[in-house]
């Protein structure tokens, strides 16, 4: 069965800004797994800041009611964006992929799975230096994904993709909790530092990661646990994380391999909920909280007073996000450079904060409708923040990029 897979360029975007420059932009979306449970479309748009304005300049408008926006995920290291949205045919996904590199375009990809199968995900997957968007489809029937066509950031090269490429898999993580995201579940094995990786049902052909964690850091019995980044600077594994106590602060035990100097350790973040985003050797990280399924445990997360105040017209908003995923939110941020482990904390008091880029040793976050840059100081600690602008759409902009 072939992927049928036309890539064609929907919009040229010519800005009049000098390519040379680097322009700050920020996407605005609500990601939403399934985006039709709400009445009113859910505005997603890239927005170029305009420094000497002080404004935002629409570039282009990703989303209409039929076509909400579902999954975004932000390769850092491959520079690129790719943004799921919803399709009207059934067995369909629309993928657009943004270059922030040298941002000119929006490359859109329809995929197609084929007859009795279903779009299951898609992930990126790392050959010769090359990335590759590889599209999963499912079929209950036989009870294995099928890998199929994947295609290359770089240049319009495609290839045949088997389970055994999950080896190679690029993950950056998630800066946005939702239920979609760019993990990748494992499973250790009790008696030695394999991981493997369940893509298909028969476990004795289930591709076995080819980092071996050292006998000091195994869990030593088989576990049901998260990759949640794994790039050419570091490898991050979620070990475990603490159950939810509703007067303290939990936290989550990270199992790290950094390429660069070539060593393992373990790390202790706060949080029980892990949301990172991975940019060079740096993690960066929005301190969250999960009470679990029972809903009757809900914490309010710090601000609700003031949030209520701006009057955010997003029918799917900070606090009716904390309650839907039942996460508290402290408002605590941190930096967690995986060579120096150096880690750098600060605290907002506003639960609806989050880091949006981290770039050439400056911060760039949200806290509510504001968004501060601040410079990290020899590696070790954050400067005087600047507010770069406050504007109601940035309660709703989740991810930032520089672009010539």
């Amino acid at each position: 069965m072939k992927l049928q897979v036309t890539v064609t360029i929907i919009c040229l975007l010519i800005l009049k800004s000098i390519y040379a420059q680097d322009r700050l932009f920020f996407l605005k979306a609500t990601p939403v797994d399934d985006p039709y449970v709400f009445s009113d479309d859910i505005p997603a748009a890239l927005l170029l800041f305009n420094k000497d304005s002080i404004k935002f300049n629409e570039v282009v408008k990703l989303t209409t009611y039929e076509n909400r926006v579902k999954d975004i995920r932000y390769y850092y290291e491959s520079k690129r964006i790719v943004i799921s949205k919803e399709a009207k045919k059934t067995y369909e996904e629309n993928l657009y992929v943004i270059n922030t590199d040298k941002f000119d375009s929006l490359i859109y990809q329809p995929i197609i799975c084929p007859k009795y199968y279903v779009y299951s995900e898609f992930k990126v997957i790392k050959e010769n230096d090359k990335p590759f968007l590889c599209i999963a489809c499912f079929n209950n029937d036989v009870e294995e994904f099928e890998i199929l066509k994947s295609y290359s950031f770089i240049d319009s090269s495609k290839k045949e993709f088997g389970s055994n490429d999950y080896k190679r898999i690029l993950l950056s993580g998630s800066a946005y909790f939702l239920q979609r995201n760019d993990y990748q579940d494992i499973y250790t094995e009790p008696t030695n530092g394999n991981i493997k990786i369940p893509v298909v049902s028969n476990i004795n052909e289930r591709p076995i990661f080819p980092l071996v964690i050292p006998d000091s850091l195994q869990i030593g019995k088989k576990e049901h646990i998260l990759i949640l980044i794994n790039n050419k600077s570091q490898f991050v594994l979620n070990a475990n994380s603490t159950k939810f106590v509703s007067n303290q602060i939990g936290s989550s035990t990270f199992i790290i391999y950094d390429y660069d100097s070539k060593k393992w350790y373990k790390q202790k973040i706060k949080g029980n909920y892990a949301s990172i985003n991975s940019y060079g050797n740096w993690l960066a990280g929005v301190v969250y909280d999960y009470a679990g399924m029972n809903e009757s445990i809900f914490k309010e997360s710090p601000g609700k007073g003031l949030r209520t105040t701006l009057k955010s017209k997003n029918e799917f908003n900070a606090d009716k996000r904390f309650a839907y995923f039942n996460i508290y939110s402290p408002g605590i941020l941190y930096l967690f450079n995986t060579l120096t482990q150096k880690y750098i904390e600060w605290n907002t008091n506003q639960g609806d904060s989050e880091i949006l880029l981290l770039e050439n040793d400056t911060v760039y976050y949200r806290v509510n409708d504001e968004i501060y840059k601040a410079p990290i100081l020899k590696g070790e600690k954050l400067g005087k923040s600047e507010l770069l602008i406050k504007d109601q759409q940035v309660l709703d902009i989740h991810w930032a990029f520089i672009s010539k």
